[in-house]
């Protein structure tokens, strides 16, 4: 039995007030006291103060970092973020879904969430795109314009495109998790005339749970900003586009780049031989779980991209 099918038997088994009670009673106080846990962060932030200090040209996001570290535990998100309190979690008896009210609209939840899950999901979700973040996907100047066509690539939960939604003329919804495309469609039912949702793979191929951008668009709607966290596939996206990257038009990408240590260096450099201009995002990203963590350590979170057609 694969794992998504144990932990949907779990959950329809176990009552979700003694599932709750587990997280809160069993496993976050054994992570907070698990030893071997404990002495390999402290290992690893050790390792990467070390790594840095030894290095007199430091910059000073990296010296953020380092600061950060000496006095804090170890953390994907080295830095502070600003406190976000617990959400009041919504009921839709219709559906039988729960929501969180997500900048005054409903952002519905996985069926198979716990309460306390989806306040965890909603806390994470306001931190990550905070302003500071190194995973934030705007700046003043770079964000979704009325009237833009849009690919929201991972989507998820679906945080992104619900923030921009009543800007864009149309936008494509990628989510491979299916248990998502049911909470997304009901998210996205008031605006269901320009929202398109696919339970696929973006990749370079069309082969089976796989499909291109260039084959789902064609030679349709002019994309003119692309969001893609798609646990480390861009770079088959950016692959499996080239017509949509060719097209003689402004367009924008934001692309997320901590899941592999190379993945800023190789993004970059495919989007530059395209003709965009690219930044990375301010601020790094620890992913310390990852078998490839190694040094630098240090990952950008995310590059923003701009092609300008004058």
């Amino acid at each position: 039995m694969m794992l998504s099918q144990l932990k949907k038997k779990y959950r329809q088994l176990i009552p979700e007030w003694f599932r709750e009670w587990i997280i809160k009673i069993i496993i976050i106080p054994a992570k907070k006291i698990n030893v071997v846990y404990l002495w390999k962060s402290k290992k690893i932030k050790q390792e990467i103060i070390r790594y840095y200090e030894q290095d007199v040209a430091m910059s000073e996001e990296q010296r953020a970092v380092v600061d950060f570290l000496k006095e804090n535990p170890l953390s994907m998100f080295p830095l502070k973020f600003p406190e976000v309190g617990m959400c009041q979690v919504y009921n839709d008896p219709e559906r039988d879904l729960r929501y969180v009210l997500f900048y005054g609209k409903r952002l519905y939840m996985k069926r198979t969430m716990t309460r306390l899950e989806i306040q965890r999901s909603y806390q994470n979700l306001i931190c990550e795109q905070s302003s500071n973040s190194p995973h934030c996907y705007f700046t003043d100047d770079f964000f979704v314009e009325n009237g833009d066509v849009v690919i929201d690539a991972g989507t998820a939960e679906g945080n992104f495109a619900l923030t921009i939604i009543e800007k864009v003329k149309k936008i494509y919804l990628f989510e491979t998790d299916p248990e998502w495309i049911e909470s997304l469609e009901a998210t996205f039912e008031p605006w269901k005339d320009k929202v398109v949702v696919f339970n696929k793979f973006i990749s370079d191929n069309d082969e089976g749970q796989n499909i291109s951008l260039d084959t789902v668009l064609g030679d349709d709607d002019p994309v003119s900003f692309i969001k893609a966290d798609i646990e480390g596939a861009e770079i088959e996206m950016l692959r499996g586009m080239e017509k949509i990257l060719s097209r003689k038009s402004d367009m924008k990408l934001v692309l997320c780049t901590y899941h592999h240590q190379s993945d800023e260096e190789n993004l970059t450099n495919m989007l530059v031989q395209k003709g965009f201009s690219v930044q990375p995002s301010a601020g790094y990203m620890i992913l310390f779980d990852d078998p490839e963590f190694q040094p630098p350590y240090l990952r950008r979170g995310l590059i923003r991209a701009r092609k300008c057609i004058k």
